[in-house]
């Protein structure tokens, strides 16, 4: 097999750059704080909106935290070696599939991204 170090890149898309387009939203460091992530978190534009967003700050707030709290959870009981954890999510009426991938930053350094499967 060909060592892709001498590859051509065609496209590269960062995460500042996905921050920055607000495809990645950033979570505030006070949440991951309250809720026990101790790394750098985003959540994709699409789960934001689609299940955490409230026109109430507060609302908006405690629907965060409450996610956070239980992804923290969900890695503390996990105990796998894998990059990715997926699970249910209750709102309302509706049951949503939820993925949280750790994985580098653009320096290489620990951050959860969280959203959809098929955000990634």
């Amino acid at each position: 097999m060909d060592d892709m170090d001498d590859w051509d890149v065609i496209y590269s898309y960062t995460r500042k750059q996905a921050i920055e387009d607000e495809v990645l939203l950033e979570i505030h460091e006070k949440l991951l704080k309250e809720s026990g992530i101790k790394v750098p978190s985003v959540f994709t534009s699409t789960l934001f909106h689609s299940i955490l967003k409230d026109d109430d700050p507060d609302i908006e707030f405690v629907n965060q935290l409450i996610l956070l709290k239980e992804i923290h959870a969900g890695i503390v009981l996990e105990k796998t070696n894998s990059n990715t954890i997926n699970f249910k999510k209750k709102v309302g009426n509706f049951i949503y599939d939820i993925r949280v991938e750790i994985g580098p930053d653009d320096n290489w350094k620990p951050c959860l991204t969280i959203g959809f499967p098929e955000d990634f």
